[in-house]
């Protein structure tokens, strides 16, 4: 009897150490991948702040220069310009191994079309756009093994209508058929989303 006792006691205390040992073995598994996530989450931050940084400079770079352009010598030459410089301003801007450019769900340039990915993206912005939610809030990022994507939305402003609205000039618009023979960008309202920054950065590990 005294036996049997004390084989049921010394299988209770294994039973509690092997619990135990998986209890500490499941908590510091759990404290790794928490410790991961964490770090995943700081590298998609400072990922999505450089990306943001690199918004800023193009859009701002990009409207200086149209409206100089535009001041200088009308829409017209601020369609040239745009077609010159603005695809020169995303490659200054595409460095340590991120690639910046724009798209739309209406592209002038057809070097600009939207991927999936971007096209739900657009949808989704112009929806909330249109529900009142402000332009300066509407963004998306995504991260693969290798990959991060971060887009930004663009308003239509008034100074686009002249070029992308409902009436172009005709004159303006010969101009711009000629530059852009598959435009399909016009049309647009002040209740659109023109469009979108798109950018890709390269991940090396």
């Amino acid at each position: 009897m005294k036996a049997h006792l004390k084989i049921k006691s010394l299988a209770l205390t294994l039973l509690l150490l092997s619990t135990a040992s998986y209890s500490e073995v499941r908590s510091s598994e759990l404290a790794i991948h928490k410790d991961n996530v964490s770090q995943e989450v700081v590298v998609n931050k400072q990922l999505e702040n450089e990306a943001k940084e690199k918004v800023k400079v193009f859009a701002t770079t990009l409207k200086q220069t149209l409206v100089s352009a535009i001041q200088t010598g009308g829409f017209e030459n601020g369609v040239n310009i745009c077609k010159d410089q603005a695809s020169q301003i995303a490659a200054t801007l595409s460095t340590d191994g991120w690639q910046i450019s724009r798209t739309s769900l209406k592209v002038r340039n057809t070097d600009n079309q939207a991927s999936g990915w971007e096209i739900k993206n657009l949808k989704h912005f112009d929806s909330l756009f249109k529900q009142g939610v402000s332009a300066t809030t509407l963004e998306a990022s995504i991260q693969t093994q290798d990959t991060f994507r971060y887009m930004k939305a663009i308003p239509t402003d008034q100074i686009c209508l002249a070029c992308h609205g409902t009436s172009v000039d005709k004159t303006l618009q010969q101009i711009i058929t000629a530059q852009y023979p598959e435009d399909a960008a016009t049309g647009f309202t002040l209740d659109d989303i023109r469009g979108a920054f798109s950018l890709t950065k390269t991940i090396t590990k």
